[in-house]
């Protein structure tokens, strides 16, 4: 950038030389002065871009200083651009506006990934993901490879549902854990029970022996702004199909 702003002033140096001799005092001084403020401009330009590529960076100069991604290889806030770059390979089972879906396997079994975006003036960020199986698994006792593997790295839940979810409350993410039964239609919206403090509803107790086990990694930021949503019909209006079921409003499970 340097280089061309040095372009710039021998061009119009120049330009002054080969004219020295047609011009009067006062239009020579004139000419002068404009090249001197024109260059000015040229480097207040290059100061400005300098700041806004720094600026840029500056999402990623933090993620940099995490000790660890929020989930996955990501961090709340990166764009979707960002996620496909680092899910690259991977094939894609779905890409709409505020969802991003991946079929892949968690520890041996089939699973769906799934990314979850806000929309703002087009550009799509990441406030939610998780994982749930793309088959329901045949159990009586749902005690899902996800609970397993939370209870393994974050160690006991913050909190224990009724029934048998679990949820965990970071400083940066909240995680959720359970299972649902398999399918059902939009009646089966779980909004007259929540508990204290939080969003995530507790599902009824449900006989059935097929179950979708899925495990909810939300922004916190994100999960604490829904939390103060005290109209069920604006905060099932805010949420997409996938973050209905990290945030465990469905009884079970349906098709999006």
């Amino acid at each position: 950038m340097l280089h061309i702003v040095n372009q710039w002033f021998r061009y119009f140096l120049i330009n002054a030389i080969l004219h020295l001799f047609s011009y009067k005092r006062g239009a020579l001084w004139n000419a002068l002065a404009e090249i001197y403020f024109m260059r000015k401009s040229f480097e207040i330009i290059f100061i400005f871009v300098i700041c806004s590529i720094i600026s840029s960076c500056i999402p990623a100069l933090e993620n940099s200083l995490t000790a660890k991604p929020h989930f996955r290889q990501v961090w709340w806030g990166n764009t979707k651009e960002t996620v496909m770059f680092k899910e690259k390979g991977k094939p894609i089972h779905k890409n709409t506006g505020g969802s991003l879906v991946y079929k892949t396997r968690y520890n041996g079994i089939p699973v769906l990934l799934v990314f979850c975006f806000s929309n703002h003036i087009g550009i799509y960020r990441l406030r939610a993901a998780g994982y749930m199986t793309l088959e329901p698994q045949t159990t009586n006792k749902p005690d899902s490879v996800f609970r397993q593997e939370l209870l393994k790295t974050l160690g006991e839940p913050t909190k224990t549902l009724e029934d048998g979810g679990m949820i965990w409350f970071g400083k940066e993410s909240v995680i959720y854990t359970n299972a649902y039964r398999d399918k059902v239609d939009f009646n089966t919206l779980n909004s007259t029970r929540r508990i204290s403090s939080s969003i995530l509803s507790e599902p009824k107790p449900q006989h059935t022996s097929q179950w979708h086990l899925i495990a909810g990694y939300i922004d916190k930021e994100f999960y604490e702004e829904m939390d103060n949503i005290e109209d069920k019909h604006r905060l099932y209006a805010e949420l997409t199909y996938y973050e209905k079921i990290f945030f465990g409003m469905f009884h079970r499970l349906q098709e999006p």
